[in-house]
């Protein structure tokens, strides 16, 4: 499944579904599948399509994500979480904000020998993407 933003307001979801070619994937568990996973993205969709009513409206509030079924969402939003918390105790210890992507002379501890090595692949002036 791919969501793909096709404006400030609307998404594109593209899907790729595949069938198992095993003794246990007949056309009737296919079938059943396939039917369970429309209900589904309907569900989703009519979802979707309520919560941008609200958003447009400015009265949206996201609820509670579905413990077992979106298990997966709780777990990156935790890590998520867990990282940003790292870096503000990080950012505390030091007395100021910082910018990981930042690159940094070699006083301030930076190492521009390695960076180039790595841009350039042990080839000076050679970059070619």
């Amino acid at each position: 499944m791919r969501s793909v933003p096709t404006g400030p307001t609307t998404t594109r979801q593209e899907y790729d579904v595949y069938r198992l070619n095993t003794p246990h994937a007949t056309a009737e568990a296919h079938q059943r599948m396939l039917d369970f996973y429309h209900k589904v993205i309907q569900e989703d969709l009519d979802l979707c399509n309520a919560a941008q009513k609200n958003l447009s409206r400015g009265v949206y509030v996201s609820g509670p994500l579905h413990s077992v079924h979106e298990e997966g969402v709780l777990a990156f939003q935790q890590m998520v979480v867990d990282v940003l918390d790292k870096h503000m105790r990080e950012e505390e210890v030091v007395g100021k904000q910082i910018w990981p992507a930042e690159r940094k002379s070699e006083e301030e501890g930076g190492n521009s020998e390695a960076c180039e090595k790595i841009l350039a692949c042990g080839l000076p002036n050679n970059l070619e993407w």
